[in-house]
């Protein structure tokens, strides 16, 4: 993808801000007793603001027909969510909050949900 650079910046009341150098921020390379450690990592809860929907029945659909969009979950952090194990509830609404209708979702793939439902009346 291409390069990236980093420097770590300190400061304090006393001390002006400086770029830490590089040698201070890595201890010599010696194994932790008892290392390596298996590590399960886990996401942080969902995000609406960091989650997407894809696909035509975001903004197109026919009253009474079967539309289908999928949501891409993803954490406060960016991270893939994938909650294969849990039912994720949606709900299309329109303003004034009139509900329009419920979704039924399947997590397909990692984090992607295949979210269908069929529109019973007409609206912007």
């Amino acid at each position: 993808v291409g390069e990236a650079h980093l420097s770590l910046k300190y400061a304090s009341t006393s001390w002006e801000k400086t770029i830490i150098p590089s040698k201070n921020l890595f201890y010599s390379a010696q194994h932790v007793l008892m290392s390596p450690f298996s590590l399960t990592v886990l996401t942080s809860a969902a995000s609406c603001a960091n989650s997407s929907l894809i696909g035509v029945a975001v903004s197109l659909a026919t009253v009474g027909l079967t539309s289908s969009l999928s949501l891409l979950l993803r954490d406060s952090f960016g991270n893939i969510r994938s909650d294969s194990d849990k039912v994720i509830a949606a709900v299309l609404s329109q303003p004034p909050e009139r509900n329009l209708h419920l979704v039924s979702s399947l997590d397909f793939t990692k984090g992607v949900y295949d979210l269908t439902y069929t529109p019973s009346s007409a609206g912007k």
